[in-house]
Formats: C-alpha cells, sequence, structure tokens
C-alpha cells in the first residue's frame, strides 16, 4: 500500500471577477479568442514568475485550472514579504491583461472587474488519482472558502482586488512582515468549516494600486453556533495611494 505523503504548504487561489459575464459577452460577440489570449498571458506571467524565484522567494507549483482562476502551492518556507510582492504584482499583471485583451471587446461593461484571492497554509495529502497528482487538505478547503467570502463581500467596483488569507497564517507571517499596509476589521462566514481552536488565523489581503488592502481575522462563533472567521481590512493611507506600488518593503 502506497505511503501516505504530507507536505507543508501555503495555498492561494485565485479567481477572475465577473468571469461569467465576460465569456457570455465575448461569446455574442464572437471575440472569445480575446478571452482565451487573457487567460493564456496569466498562466504564462505565472509560469515566468515561479521559473525566476527560487522557493523562499516565491516559486510555487501551478497546482490546477478552475475554469476562471487557479490554484497556486507554494513552500511553507516562502517569506512573508515575498508572498505579499507575489499578490501585488500578480494583481497589477492582472488589471493590464484585462485593459488590454477584455475591456476594449466586452459590449457591457461588469459591475466588478478585477480578482479575489484566498490564502491559507496547513499540511496537503497527496496522492495519485487517474495517473495525475491530486491533494486534498483542510488548508485547501479554508482557502477556497476565504476566496469565496472575499467575493462574497465585494460591491460594485470597476477595479476590485482582494485577498483574505487566514488569520494565523497572518499573525505567523504577515504581521512582521516587512510591508506597509492598514487594517480595518470585518466578518464572514466560512461555509462547512468545522472546528474553533484548529482553525488558523486569517487575514484577508487585497494588494493592489491605488487601493490595495490586506484583511486579518480570528476564528469566531456566532450566536447560532456556526463558524465565522473574523477579517481585518486594510487600506493604505492616502500618501501610500499616490505611490506606484502600494506594497512595498520598508528601507533598511
Amino acid at each position: 500500500m502506497p505511503r501516505t505523503i504530507r507536505r507543508p504548504l501555503i495555498v492561494v487561489v485565485l479567481d477572475l471577477c465577473s468571469s461569467s459575464q465576460i465569456m457570455e459577452d465575448l461569446l455574442l460577440s464572437e471575440k472569445f479568442d480575446r478571452y482565451e489570449a487573457f487567460l493564456t498571458c496569466i498562466k504564462r506571467w505565472l509560469m515566468n514568475w515561479t521559473e525566476a524565484h527560487a522557493p523562499p522567494k516565491g516559486r510555487f507549483e501551478l497546482y490546477k485550472f478552475t475554469g476562471d482562476g487557479w490554484i497556486l502551492l507554494f513552500p511553507d518556507t516562502i517569506r512573508g514579504e515575498h508572498l505579499v510582492a507575489f499578490l501585488h504584482n500578480l494583481c497589477e499583471m492582472v488589471k493590464a491583461e484585462l485593459a488590454r485583451h477584455i475591456v476594449p471587446n466586452l459590449s457591457t461593461m461588469p459591475a466588478v472587474l478585477g480578482a479575489t484571492l484566498g490564502v491559507e497554509a496547513g499540511h496537503l495529502v497527496r496522492m495519485t488519482m487517474n495517473e495525475r497528482e491530486e491533494y486534498v487538505g483542510r488548508a485547501l478547503n479554508v482557502a477556497c472558502r476565504l476566496q469565496d467570502a472575499a467575493k462574497d463581500k465585494e460591491t460594485a467596483h470597476p477595479d476590485c482586488y482582494k485577498v483574505l488569507v487566514s488569520a494565523r497564517f497572518y499573525n505567523e507571517r504577515l504581521a512582521k512582515a516587512s510591508t506597509r499596509y492598514k487594517v480595518d476589521e470585518t466578518t464572514c462566514s466560512l461555509r462547512n468549516i468545522l472546528g474553533e481552536g484548529d482553525l488558523p488565523a486569517a487575514r484577508s489581503i487585497s494588494p493592489r494600486t491605488p487601493r490595495g488592502s490586506l484583511c486579518h481575522g480570528q476564528r469566531m462563533r456566532r450566536p447560532d453556533g456556526r463558524a465565522r472567521a473574523r477579517i481585518g481590512k486594510v487600506r493604505r493611507n492616502e500618501r501610500q495611494a499616490s505611490r506606484p506600488l502600494p506594497l512595498r518593503r520598508r528601507a533598511p
């Protein structure tokens, strides 16, 4: 019987906002090739990034395409500031490719454009199904739920970029990272995530100019007993809003 392989990983789930509306619009106008080019550019950028960086500085496994986004698996050794730098650059790239391939070809502009992400750390179990490697585990489930929560909480905005991360992960990896941000608190529910004490702390990261944000949170219980994640949202101050890079490392 094959040995079970457990790996400590950081899961990043990326989802493109309003993807269904965009696809339907481009299909009706017979410009769906623009959406294909858009996704191809994002995948190429992701592959180039991971090939250009060592594991502690941003290399990841491009695990799975979900139809309107990707699941990325980072090694547990990545430093917090390098992860934040990746998230910032990812959002900047998505915005640029939307402006290049999608926005000029839409007949109707969606109320929300951008990307939402969920981040969580933990052990995943690697297994083989139909000669393909697959992963299962709580961290993957939580990252997906955090991404859903980020999307659910978005209001109509043409420039939306937000990441929700677990609170324990924030405290362990990002709280002391050399990045600048402010924190605002909010709450959201995580569907089908059981257990109170064992859920890692969560924060939501939205690293993008001119209104990049990070969020953090802690696990809570509602009066009816359902689990919730308390999330803090980070907004840059006005001075940082005028800078080209919203989440940059402090000078040594």
